[in-house]
């Protein structure tokens, strides 16, 4: 791969319209970081497709923030695990986690790669996620969390 990108930068710098010199001098800086670190462009297969994490995150009783299981996260993440299983769906991942730190808008999970984040309160909810994302590929927009959404009324 090195190899590679050191000769496609060698073309460009062989381009009459270009400065030579300095083109040249990128690549044998671009060469020498490779060399020292190589680039891994070839990650392993994941081992699971979707993997979906549900904060059940427990805080003390009564703290300003709330906490997932105070409302329910695990009985429901055990009824989406069940259902994924009913399923049988492939490459699919149901977790427990800790804290996701966005436990005032909770209960909430995540879906990886994807990174959408959902706040649920019923098995419908997760009924709907379930459907809608992870069986369709789409997005159940009325649940989904923005990125810096603090509060649920946002």
């Amino acid at each position: 791969m090195r190899r590679l990108v050191y000769k496609l930068i060698l073309v460009i710098a062989l381009d009459l319209s270009a400065n030579p010199l300095y083109l040249k001098a990128i690549a044998h800086s671009l060469y020498k970081a490779l060399k020292e670190r190589p680039l891994n462009l070839e990650d392993p297969k994941a081992y699971f497709a979707r993997h979906v994490f549900i904060c059940t995150n427990q805080r003390v009783e009564g703290h300003s923030r709330g906490c997932c299981l105070e409302k329910g996260s695990l009985k429901l993440r055990n009824y989406l695990k069940a259902r994924v299983k009913e399923l049988g769906l492939p490459g699919l991942r149901i977790n427990t986690a800790g804290c996701l730190d966005r436990c005032e808008l909770g209960p909430t999970m995540v879906v990886y790669p994807e990174g959408v984040w959902y706040r649920f309160a019923s098995a419908d909810d997760l009924e709907e996620i379930l459907q809608n994302h992870l069986v369709a590929n789409g997005r159940v927009e009325r649940l989904m969390l923005k990125p810096d959404q603090k509060r649920q009324e946002e």
